[in-house]
């Protein structure tokens, strides 16, 4: 499903996933997906704590999210792997 043919924005459902019919249900699973601090931004304040090419970690403050920090980060730009050991 493409959402703005602009931008080439996608969603893509994962393997043997299926779209729900009923459109509540299906708005319900996004909305459960996204950040809370999204749908209430309400005294929210935000800022950016480190930026460089591949991540950038965003503090929020403010009655509800006080000290909340999102991590974004450019896909495949970091291999995160709890197993790996070095040598």
């Amino acid at each position: 499903m493409t959402i703005n043919e602009d931008h080439d924005l996608k969603i893509e459902l994962a393997p043997g996933s299926a779209v729900p019919e009923d459109t509540q249900e299906l708005v319900g699973l996004i909305h459960r997906a996204m950040p809370t601090e999204m749908f209430d931004s309400s005294q929210l304040g935000m800022d950016t704590t480190y930026v460089d090419t591949e991540i950038r970690i965003v503090r929020y403050t403010g009655v509800r999210h006080e000290g909340v920090r999102n991590i974004f980060m450019r896909k495949g730009a970091v291999q995160i792997n709890p197993t790996l050991v070095e040598k």
